[in-house]
């Protein structure tokens, strides 16, 4: 990507975060939040972040990028997401890679909700094609109560599609920790998956990895959430490993 494109993306990205506030906001608490965002809201998430790996004691990865993400609610319970991501360092550049999801509010109870979602990777380095692995997941939503909110079954069945076609199912759970009244601290973790059809085994054991997260998240009265993200292997923290700064402003 050449630095005009580059400037011109970053200068989108800042205009989105720059926009007027909607007249109706969403709650301050991240537990009292709906699944998905009301109809015509939009939000814009601009994450800049940097992570690492060791593979023997030796780097295999030192980089830094920047993530962009487009949220808009299509209906009251209906909700598209897309996203792409720049790499800063070591090679600067538009990542040619990105995705489109599908969030729907199917049911909401007292304190149980269901979300569906739908998530497409796609690539365009020679044309636009999807690549990699689609994610279906449950979103069932827990209000254990009015300060905790836990989460499961985002990665419920993955779909590798590259090389052969697979059939797997995932385990994962989020929990959403209301501290204050604008102080969040969310928590994640892909704790395995494993192949139920395809050619070969691709399932990836608990004791293996545990891809998790650790996010701090202030949301501001002006429509704005300030993130601070911890990343990591939870089996090996010291040799997978990242942080990342996080900005949403919703319109």
């Amino acid at each position: 990507m050449t630095r005009s494109r580059q400037i011109a993306c970053a200068s989108l990205a800042l205009a989105l975060l720059a926009r007027d506030a909607p007249c109706g906001d969403l709650p301050p608490a991240l537990v009292a939040r709906p699944a998905t965002l009301p109809d015509g809201m939009i939000a814009a998430t601009l994450e800049g972040g940097y992570e690492s790996a060791h593979v023997l004691g030796i780097s295999v990865l030192s980089a830094a990028s920047l993530g962009l993400e487009i949220r808009r609610g299509m209906t009251p319970r209906l909700e598209l997401a897309l996203a792409t991501g720049f790499a800063l360092h070591p090679d600067p550049g538009w990542s040619r890679a990105g995705s489109v999801a599908l969030a729907y509010r199917a049911w909401t109870g007292d304190a149980v909700e269901l979300a569906p979602t739908l998530t497409v990777p796609l690539t365009a380095r020679d044309g636009v094609d999807i690549t990699s692995t689609l994610v279906l997941g449950a979103g069932l939503r827990w209000h254990v109560s009015q300060c905790i909110l836990v989460g499961v079954g985002q990665r419920l069945v993955p779909l590798p599609i590259r090389p052969a076609l697979a059939f797997d199912l995932g385990a994962d759970a989020t929990i959403v920790v209301q501290l204050a009244p604008r102080v969040a601290l969310v928590g994640e973790a892909v704790l395995g998956e494993v192949t139920v059809v395809g050619q070969t085994d691709r399932g990836v054991a608990p004791w293996h990895h545990v891809p998790s997260l650790a996010r701090l998240v202030y949301a501001s009265p002006y429509a704005v959430d300030v993130a601070l993200e911890a990343r990591a292997d939870a089996r090996d923290p010291r040799n997978d490993a990242g942080v990342a700064i996080l900005v949403t402003r919703r319109m």
